[in-house]
């Protein structure tokens, strides 16, 4: 057996928080800002204003650092989902894969991140969400299994 040799490598995009301030439950937040900030100007107490930004203002850097450490790794035998932790991973053959899909969430075209769907075994998915540049991941997923198993045939 050959040795094995990455191909391509990306993380989970972190423009999937910008997408995330966009949807409707940040309007809930934002709605609840408005609302403290019209009771600080009536009570002249902030307080309440103050403990939602603080809230949201201490969980993005959070969930940007957490979204920073999962990465998906494509090598010339198979493709490893690392969620985290290097204990922490996904692996599929690159034989065992079917065909590959994208999807992208509202905002995932303006802000170049979507999620490739690996169809496997017949009838079994694997979702990688919110992969960087997923087009490209796809693109380079699709030509190594081919490759993969045209190798696999030929022996």
């Amino acid at each position: 057996m050959s040795e094995e040799k990455t191909i391509m490598k990306t993380k989970k995009s972190p423009m999937v928080i910008i997408g995330d301030l966009l949807k409707f439950p940040w309007l809930i937040v934002l709605m609840l800002a408005l609302y403290f900030w019209y009771v600080g100007r009536q009570t002249d107490n902030y307080n309440g204003l103050y403990a939602v930004l603080g809230f949201y203002v201490f969980l993005l850097p959070v969930k940007f650092l957490l979204i920073r450490r999962q990465s998906y790794h494509l090598t010339n035998a198979r493709t490893i989902h690392i969620a985290g932790s290097p204990s922490n991973t996904h692996e599929l053959m690159l034989e065992q894969i079917d065909y590959v899909n994208i999807e992208y969430p509202v905002f995932g075209k303006t802000f170049d991140y979507g999620h490739v769907i690996i169809t496997y075994n017949y009838n079994a998915k694997t979702r990688y969400k919110n992969v960087k540049a997923p087009f490209k991941y796809a693109e380079a997923l699709s030509e190594a299994v081919r490759y993969a198993k045209a190798k696999s045939i030929t022996g």
